[in-house]
């Protein structure tokens, strides 16, 4: 068989280096871009999300990513926001009623509404003021699920 073509590439270790360096930029570039690209789809689900409702606002101010070298960190910087994210389970309501003082007298409206049920007063005595728990939200699994596209979308611009 005739040999058709020989191409023989020399790179000497300076331009071997230029191109790694390069290439190191572009990497750190997308990164950046697909840190900020997380937050903004992370945002943007939890406030297209009608599960949060009154919680919508300590969520939203509760997500941060942040990029550490390599590792993009997704995290939830409130308890609460996090119990919203991933359940919880029964908890007591009177220290958030309280806060501090011995009663309060607490609005009670039907749910969904404004219209005043009554009101109930509660003090640290008090029982039957346990919630039942926060079902699990999953937001987060909805930026996951679009990260394939996400990741290769960013990558396909910083690198093309």
């Amino acid at each position: 068989m005739a040999e058709i073509l020989q191409w023989n590439l020399e790179v000497d270790k300076e331009m071997w280096s230029e191109i790694v360096d390069g290439i190191n930029v572009k990497v750190d570039t997308a990164l950046d871009e697909l840190t900020e690209e997380i937050e903004w789809n992370w945002r943007k689900f939890a406030s297209a999300s009608d599960e949060l409702r009154t919680s919508k606002k300590v969520y939203l101010d509760a997500i941060s990513v942040e990029r550490d070298g390599d590792t993009i960190v997704l995290s939830l910087d409130d308890e609460f926001a996090s119990a919203l994210e991933s359940g919880s389970g029964p908890y007591d309501l009177k220290p958030g009623f309280l806060r501090g003082k011995t009663h309060r007298v607490i609005p009670l409206v039907h749910k969904g509404t404004d219209t005043l049920k009554g009101f109930r007063t509660v003090s640290d005595k008090s029982s039957g003021w346990i919630h039942p728990g926060q079902k699990p939200r999953k937001i987060v699994e909805q930026v996951k699920e679009e990260m394939v596209t996400i990741v290769s979308e960013v990558f396909a611009r910083v690198f093309i």
